[in-house]
Order: C-alpha cells, then sequence, then structure tokens
C-alpha cells in the first residue's frame, strides 16, 4: 500500500506559497495539526526580513515589510477571505444572498475598504513592535492566529452543504486536532522565549475573543463559517496579536 503523508507537507501547499517536498495526507483534516508550524515558518522569515528593514529604515517599514511578507507567504489567501466576507455581510440581506456575494470572485466596496483597514492597522501595530522592542511579537502572532483557524474549525458547523476543501476541513476538525499545534506553541514561544507566559495568555485570550466575535456573527448572517471565515479569523487575530504588546505594554 503507498504511503500517505502526515499532512504537514499538504499544510504549507494548501495556506501558502512554499514549494515543500513530501507526500499528500489522506485527510485534509491532518493539515490541522500543522497549522501552528506553518505559522512559525511565515513568522519567522517576516520577523527576519523586517528586522533588516527596520535596522536601515525605520520602525514602520519594518512593520511594513512584516506585512507584505506575510501576504505574499499565505498568498493573500486570508486577506482574499475578508474581502468576500465584507462584500457578503455588508451587501446581502438573507442567507442565499450573503454566501451568493461571498462566492464572487470581483470586489466590492465593502471588501476594499475592510482589507484597506486592515492592513494598514496592521502595518502600524507590527511596525510598533520595533518602538518597543517586542518584534518576536510578530512570530508569535502568525502562530497563534493560525492556531485560532483550528479552534474556528473543530467548535463550528460548516454554512453550506457542499463538497469542498473547506466544508471537508470543518465537519472533519476535532478537539484531537487542537491538541499537537496547541502543544507546540507553548512549547516554541517558551522554549525559545519569544515571550513570557503571561504574555502568550494574554494573546491567546485576546484571539479567543475575536474568533468567537467573527463565529457569532456568521451564524448570524449564514448560520455557520465557511473557509472565507477562517481567513477572517486569521487576518484579525493576526492583528489583535501584534496590538495587545504595544496597548498593554504598561502591564507587561
Amino acid at each position: 500500500m503507498r504511503k500517505k503523508g502526515i499532512g504537514l507537507a499538504s499544510a504549507f501547499r494548501s495556506i501558502t506559497i512554499i514549494p515543500v517536498w513530501g507526500k499528500e495526507s489522506e485527510s485534509i483534516c491532518s493539515t490541522l495539526y500543522w497549522f501552528v508550524s506553518v505559522g512559525l515558518l511565515l513568522g519567522s522569515v517576516s520577523y527576519f526580513i523586517a528586522l533588516f528593514f527596520n535596522k536601515f529604515g525605520s520602525p514602520l517599514l519594518g512593520g511594513l515589510f512584516a506585512v507584505i511578507t506575510l501576504a505574499f507567504l499565505s498568498r493573500g489567501f486570508h486577506l482574499d477571505g475578508v474581502c468576500d466576507t465584507a462584500d457578503g455581510f455588508g451587501g446581502g440581506f438573507t442567507k442565499d444572498r450573503v454566501l451568493e456575494i461571498m462566492k464572487d470572485s470581483t470586489i466590492g466596496s465593502f471588501g476594499a475598504i475592510s482589507v484597506t483597514l486592515l492592513i494598514i492597522s496592521k502595518v502600524i501595530a507590527a511596525g510598533s513592535l520595533f518602538e518597543f522592542d517586542r518584534a518576536k511579537f510578530i512570530i508569535v502572532a502568525a502562530m497563534v492566529s493560525r492556531l485560532m483557524a483550528v479552534f474556528q474549525s473543530v467548535f463550528n458547523k460548516y454554512a453550506k452543504e457542499e463538497e469542498t476543501t473547506a466544508a471537508t476541513l470543518v465537519t472533519g476538525a476535532k478537539i484531537r486536532h487542537l491538541t499537537v499545534p496547541t502543544a507546540m506553541l507553548f512549547a516554541v514561544v517558551l522554549c525559545f522565549k519569544l515571550a513570557t507566559l503571561g504574555d502568550l495568555l494574554l494573546l491567546i485570550g485576546g484571539s479567543l475573543l475575536i474568533t468567537a466575535l467573527i463565529a457569532f456573527i456568521a451564524y448570524k448572517k449564514i448560520g455557520g463559517i465557511t473557509g472565507d471565515i477562517l481567513g477572517v479569523t486569521v487576518e484579525f487575530s493576526e492583528l489583535v496579536c501584534l496590538l495587545i504588546p504595544t496597548l498593554s505594554r504598561n502591564l507587561f
């Protein structure tokens, strides 16, 4: 029998542009185990590129290239989800109409405004981390935000009845898929001293709040989540993780 992959290679191929060696996993749900690992690599690359531009430019320039790198390496996958969701939730008044708009590949005014404000906010938040010598939180933010996508998948139902990759991922996600990424997050962050335990718990708590809020709004609008909602979860929990260290710096 031909051996199948453990999901790591599939995770990178699904949510990044990074070419990796390895077999495809038999179940798309096995990729959930490795979302934090993907976040670790994306965050690390973004951090070191931003560090270069901060040193030879300015904190704001460092923040700009951190956000650019994250968007490029993830092929704008999650930002596209923000655009689709904003257009659907802003322009649709029934579930069917919202889902129809979300499926449309064109970007409307709600999507353009939302993604523009999001990117500006992330650039400023990431730049502020350099000013307060907390730039390593860029790495932590990339990891925590991917973990939130796993939480969203595990605890919510899919909004549509269709056979898509996102539908298979959400319907097949179980509590066990949280164990490996959660353990990896704590192990990497604490072992490499990217943040203290208190810092990490604060970031996770803030991210869980925004994740729950996104899920609540999605349930009100369309009765569940979609692949686009997972993208929104990643982007906004990442923003929260970039903002918290600066906003709460007097408590750290």
